[in-house]
């Protein structure tokens, strides 16, 4: 992500999660994508990063929550200390039934369930699905949005600190004409950002944030897919619309 470093504070607010895939054939363990703590047992992300034809090998063992730093645990910055992290066992992972139909990365979106309720506390909290009466007033061309992550940096490294960036919604005609050569955009999608600052390799998944009328942040959207070289002027990121699947995403979670 080319972007800023959060800080612990900021982190309370963004609720973000890590999946973290272990290789079955020789442990290696690896944050894969990010994604969005919904409820006390899902966790909501792209299919690319947990589908088993994507992830070749691999198994979804555990998603981590209230994590900042990578490398330490816990995480402190400014003298604000988090609680140590916490791994919950995944109990079942939803796909999307239409993902990669009718093209790549169509429907790009999944839940995992967790074995266990999460109890939240101070560093560790669902965010918001959009609302039920969501309409094409809450979203409008040049609106700024958050994206979070821990993917690539401009060092071409993933990133240890989770970063964030700040980014406007751009037309969807623009990604049409940037990506209609590989990809069938549709209104389940969202053309965002287009300047240097970007999401990238490793972002996938994690949540594109916005505040509701009463100043609550949820999830507007998920990371899937942008240009080969992250932060392309004039070529803006492709993300899922979660109000697109809202629908489907309460569903399967009461079933």
């Amino acid at each position: 992500m080319n972007s800023t470093a959060t800080n612990a504070a900021m982190v309370t607010l963004l609720l973000l999660t890590a999946s973290r895939i272990v290789d079955t054939k020789n442990g290696e363990r690896r944050v894969r994508c990010g994604g969005s703590l919904v409820s006390g047992r899902y966790v909501l992300t792209a299919a690319q990063c947990v589908a088993p034809s994507y992830i070749r090998g691999r198994k979804l063992t555990h998603v981590t929550l209230g994590d900042w730093r990578l490398s330490t645990d816990p995480d402190c910055s400014d003298n604000v200390c988090a609680p140590e992290r916490l791994s919950v066992l995944v109990e079942e992972v939803v796909v999307h039934p239409g993902f990669n139909t009718p093209s790549r990365l169509n429907n790009d979106i999944a839940l995992i369930r967790l074995q266990s309720e999460v109890n939240f506390n101070r560093f560790i909290q669902p965010i918001c699905l959009p609302p039920t009466n969501f309409g094409s007033s809450e979203v409008s061309v040049n609106q700024t949005v958050v994206a979070v992550g821990w993917g690539d940096t401009v060092t071409g490294d993933a990133s240890d600190v989770l970063k964030e960036v700040r980014l406007n919604i751009a037309e969807p005609s623009v990604c049409k004409r940037v990506y209609s050569s590989n990809f069938q955009l549709n209104g389940a999608h969202m053309c965002i950002g287009g300047g240097l600052e970007d999401t990238c390799f490793g972002d996938s998944g994690g949540p594109v944030m916005k505040l509701n009328k009463d100043q609550r942040s949820y999830v507007l959207a998920i990371t899937s897919f942008g240009a080969p070289n992250c932060g392309t002027p004039g070529q803006p990121s492709v993300y899922t619309s979660v109000a697109h699947f809202n629908d489907w995403i309460r569903q399967s979670m009461k079933s």
